[in-house]
């Protein structure tokens, strides 16, 4: 797998030698392509020139990976692997020469440049991703300002290009439909654009309800044999991750982490943004203007009336696989989850139909309560919304309980918290989580990056 960081560097990594490696996997090749220009200056550090790597894809059926500077430009480079495992094997650094551990020669050799394009008059390249079809592999990245453009490794000519106008804000997020047709994309200001890539045109514009930036947009991995409509999912709000139908911009799933102070509160006298469910508000787009965007003019002045900040902690990151969310069958029982990632470092495992399955992957201290996860009644929901319906509860909570003082213990439980001994260390992240991955070969893990440089490997 492929890691990138905001010192301007790629790294590669090696599944195989996480069982030699003794918890300490390094990385097998960096690549440095987007920081060699500044190597003959009098400072090399990328931090000091301002050269980020934001985001980065591996193209399908190949080993190339195109990865997005801060400086506007996308590298696509080879990697280079040796056809024949070698045999020999040397001693893991930092191990004393009496132990026996010993590591694998990686089978990667090296790295090619194929291809360097940029648009630096348009800020930095915010996200890229692939549209892959039967006949053609087509590398896609948004731009700060606004522009979604395309790039075909077989020639020099652009494609298609798409944009979103400067009035919906700027792009955070961007994601390619799982049958390679559409392409959506979110803003810092709550809007979520569909594109027919078919017809290279906007078909679809939504706003969210809570008008909060968009901080990730993402299609999740359907089963083998589902049949339900497309899906796009998101983060908006506070800790809020949700499941939408883009057909109609229905909510189909939302999951949501209570407030700590909210966390001993019944059910029926929680906060009513907290109960009902969240829904995207529909903006007619008008075919006759390229700038004037029909029913617009009332999301603005919400905007402009009533500042939303940007509100902590966040969903940063998240995966998942879903079967269909409309079928109850044993089939469709298997592996229908997400797991999330969030600003304040937590990673949580959502089970989209049995919220006691849920549970918190990362995140908890050693003498934090565990949370509980629970799903909003339907009584609570239709008594907020003034709805029925039969259908079970699309909306989970997780309370996270805060972590008791020693003033809020009994004194007789006191000497037996302050005698219990040598504490595990934690081994959690401590910053944002940046981008979550499933890996089912040659085991099943998940791969969990943060802001702090930091790669973990749960298994």
């Amino acid at each position: 797998f492929a890691s990138a960081g905001y010192d301007g560097t790629c790294k590669l990594w090696e599944m195989c030698q996480v069982e030699e490696s003794g918890g300490d996997l390094r990385s097998c090749l960096s690549y440095n392509g987007h920081i060699e220009k500044f190597c003959n200056t009098s400072v090399t550090s990328a931090s000091s020139k301002g050269v980020r790597i934001n985001d980065l894809t591996i193209i399908p059926n190949s080993r190339s990976i195109a990865s997005a500077g801060s400086d506007g430009t996308i590298h696509t480079w080879r990697v280079d692997i040796i056809s024949k495992h070698p045999k020999t094997q040397f001693p893991i650094t930092g191990i004393s020469s009496s132990s026996k551990s010993k590591i694998s020669v990686p089978r990667i050799s090296g790295h090619t440049m194929i291809r360097r394009i940029a648009q630096e008059d348009e800020g930095e390249v915010v996200a890229v991703s692939t549209l892959s079809t039967q006949s053609s592999s087509i590398v896609t990245f948004a731009t700060q300002r606004g522009v979604i453009h395309s790039w075909d490794l077989r020639c020099e000519n652009e494609p298609f290009s798409l944009k979103m106008q400067p009035e919906l804000g700027y792009i955070t997020s961007m994601a390619v439909g799982q049958d390679q047709n559409w392409i959506v994309a979110g803003s810092n200001q709550g809007f979520l654009g569909l594109w027919d890539v078919r017809f290279h045109k906007m078909v679809k514009l939504w706003q969210h309800s809570s008008a909060s930036t968009i901080t990730r947009v993402g299609t999740p991995t359907l089963n083998q044999g589902f049949c339900g409509r497309p899906l796009v999912t998101m983060g908006c709000g506070k800790n809020e991750i949700s499941s939408y139908d883009v057909t109609n911009g229905s909510c189909q799933k939302c999951f949501r982490v209570l407030d700590p102070s909210l966390s001993y509160v019944n059910q029926s006298d929680l906060p009513t943004e907290y109960i009902i469910s969240p829904h995207l508000h529909n903006v007619s787009i008008t075919s006759f203007s390229k700038r004037q965007l029909k029913g617009i003019n009332t999301h603005m002045k919400r905007l402009i009336n009533g500042r939303f900040p940007i509100t902590e902690p966040t969903i940063t990151s998240f995966t998942g696989m879903i079967g269909s969310l409309n079928s109850f069958s044993k089939q469709s029982l298997i592996q229908n989850f997400v797991i999330a990632g969030s600003s304040d470092g937590f990673i949580r495992y959502w089970d989209l139909y049995s919220p006691s399955k849920s549970y918190t992957v990362s995140g908890l201290l050693s003498n934090q309560p565990r949370p509980l996860y629970e799903a909003v009644s339907h009584q609570n929901i239709h008594h907020r919304q003034g709805t029925r319906s039969s259908l079970p509860s699309s909306i989970y909570l997780c309370r996270q309980m805060p972590i008791l003082s020693d003033l809020d213990i009994e004194s007789s439980k006191l000497a037996k918290k302050m005698e219990r001994g040598p504490i595990r260390p934690e081994h959690h992240h401590v910053d944002a989580v940046l981008d979550l991955k499933t890996v089912e070969y040659p085991m099943n893990a998940l791969l969990s990056c943060s802001r702090d440089g930091l790669v973990k490997l749960w298994r």
